[in-house]
C-alpha cells in the first residue's frame, strides 16, 4: 500500500517536472531600437530596459534603415566588462529597412549599463561599427 502511494507521488512529481520542461518560455521583455548610420556614443541618452523578476528572456528587435552591407553582426558587452554576445545576423529585408532579432536569457543580465553594437561588412572587407546603443538595465525586485 505504501509502495503504491510512493510510486504515485513520484509519478506526479515527474509529470510536473516534464510539463515545466515542455512549457515554452512565455515571460520575456523586448527592447525595440531603430539603428542607423553613425555611432551613438556616451553623450547619447541611454535606452532603458526594465527586466521583470519573472522574465526568462530578453529580446532585442533592431531595425536598420537603408541596409547596404552583405553581412551583419551584433556585439553586446557590459560597459567596462565582459562580452555577453557576438553573433552573426541574418536580416529580414523590407523595401527600405533590415530587421534583426536577438534573444538572450534574462539571467545573463544584472542591473548595469551595456553597449549594443551593430556591425556590417561589405564584400571583401572586415566589419565596421554601424551603430552603438548604450542600454541601462534595471532588474525587477
Amino acid at each position: 500500500m505504501d509502495r503504491d502511494r510512493d510510486r504515485r507521488a513520484i509519478q506526479k512529481v515527474e509529470k510536473r517536472r516534464i510539463s515545466k520542461e515542455l512549457r515554452p518560455n512565455t515571460a520575456f521583455v523586448t527592447l525595440a531600437l531603430v539603428v542607423g548610420r553613425g555611432v551613438r556614443g556616451a553623450e547619447a541618452r541611454p535606452a532603458s530596459l526594465d527586466i521583470p523578476r519573472d522574465a526568462t528572456d530578453v529580446r532585442f528587435a533592431l531595425t536598420l534603415q537603408e541596409p547596404d552591407h552583405q553581412r551583419y553582426r551584433a556585439v553586446l558587452r557590459a560597459v567596462g566588462g565582459a562580452e555577453l554576445l557576438r553573433q552573426d545576423l541574418t536580416p529580414r529585408i523590407s523595401q527600405s529597412a533590415a530587421s534583426f532579432t536577438l534573444t538572450l536569457p534574462a539571467a545573463r543580465f544584472t542591473a548595469a549599463d551595456y553597449m549594443l553594437t551593430l556591425q556590417g561588412a561589405r564584400s571583401g572587407s572586415g566589419f565596421e561599427d554601424l551603430s552603438q546603443t548604450l542600454i541601462k538595465v534595471r532588474r525587477g525586485r
